[in-house]
């Protein structure tokens, strides 16, 4: 069975950050580990990090750092074979990764796979973002519409992909973006037309 990691990175999340790890905890894929970077966090956060047992290795930053820069000492500590993100506002349906890896197993040359997900609104309303159906997703397509939530990525893990696999820490807003169609422009990626996260808008 395939090891997930999982990278959360955290500043003043315990509003919703136990709704976010409860979601991994619920996954039909058993075989994961959740690498938690708590960014300086002046809140609660720590002590409902430290609450959940080994599989959720808690890592504090000494001061605050920007987003991306945490995020590599993040990837610093990853063992699993998959990679996958999820922010402590945001939260996955409990067959993400069952349904993620199924299409990374039929298809051996894929190297990063996205979703469709919900968008919770400021006043709780839902609404779903997706295209109409599964595909191939290619670097021009990408370019000219971008598909892809952070909450929804995967991404196959080894000596081919490692090296690339790092954000640019120089950037505010565009790290991910970056991240991902560097992968993309590289290597096969495929996304899956189902909801399998709801990415949350709120206050902060």
């Amino acid at each position: 069975m395939p090891k997930v990691s999982v990278l959360m990175n955290c500043l003043n999340g315990e509003k919703y950050v136990k709704q976010a790890i409860d979601s991994v905890y619920a996954q039909t894929h058993s075989d994961w580990e959740i690498i938690f970077i708590d960014n300086a966090s002046t809140d609660n956060t720590e002590h409902i990090a430290k609450s959940y047992d080994n599989r959720l290795k808690y890592y504090r930053n000494e001061q605050t750092l920007p987003l991306y820069h945490a995020r590599n000492i993040g990837l610093q500590h990853v063992t699993g074979d998959f990679l996958a993100f999820l922010d402590v506002d945001d939260t996955w349906v409990p067959d993400k990764l069952t349904q993620q890896l199924t299409v990374m197993q039929t298809f051996p040359h894929v190297y990063l796979t996205c979703a469709g997900f919900f968008r919770q609104e400021k006043m709780g309303k839902l609404t779903k973002h997706l295209l109409r159906k599964s595909h191939f997703l290619s670097f021009h397509y990408a370019l000219d519409r971008y598909p892809i939530n952070i909450a929804t990525v995967l991404i196959r893990l080894n000596h081919y992909s490692k090296p690339i696999v790092k954000f640019e820490p120089s950037l505010n807003l565009t790290g991910d973006y970056e991240l991902f169609m560097k992968i993309i422009y590289q290597f096969s990626a495929y996304y899956l037309a189902q909801p399998l996260a709801t990415y949350r808008l709120h206050e902060k």
